[in-house]
């Protein structure tokens, strides 16, 4: 049993880092580079963050000195672009950062909402705060959902 494991194991090894390998390549070809100029058209101000008409909405806030935004811009353009009532808010300091935001949730006032920090996805629905999404990997995730379903 113990032979048969190290004639395997090579195999596996080799197989797993060329698969990664593939993966990581295919992924940043098959996203195009982004500039947040191509979305000034889609920038609000915090106050402006329950003045939007639409019945739901999502507001990406981002900051052009956050790694972990520069991270994930090119994919978020990406997505935004093809999805209606998406918005971009850069961060500023008039922005409460919070500990947590389970409270943000429902909330129908500006003075009532705060984010961990950026990158942050706001979806708002019938002007109240549904979902307060913090971090790379569950902003990703998130839209990535919602593309599908748009």
């Amino acid at each position: 049993m113990k032979k048969q494991y190290l004639k395997i194991y090579p195999l596996m090894t080799i197989f797993m880092i060329s698969a990664c390998q593939n993966n990581t390549n295919t992924i940043s070809q098959e996203i195009p580079s982004h500039d947040y100029d191509e979305i000034s058209h889609l920038l609000i101000k915090w106050e402006e963050l329950f003045i939007q008409s639409n019945e739901l909405y999502h507001c990406y806030i981002y900051s052009p000195y956050c790694s972990h935004c520069e991270n994930i811009k090119n994919n978020v353009i990406d997505i935004a672009l093809t999805l209606d009532n998406f918005y971009f808010l850069t961060y500023d300091h008039n922005i409460p950062i919070l500990s947590d935001v389970s409270g943000t949730i429902g909330a129908k006032q500006i003075e009532d909402v705060g984010i961990l920090g950026t990158p942050t996805l706001l979806e708002v629905t019938e002007s109240a705060i549904t979902n307060n999404i913090a971090g790379e990997n569950s902003i990703l995730n998130f839209l990535k959902t919602i593309a599908k379903m748009a």
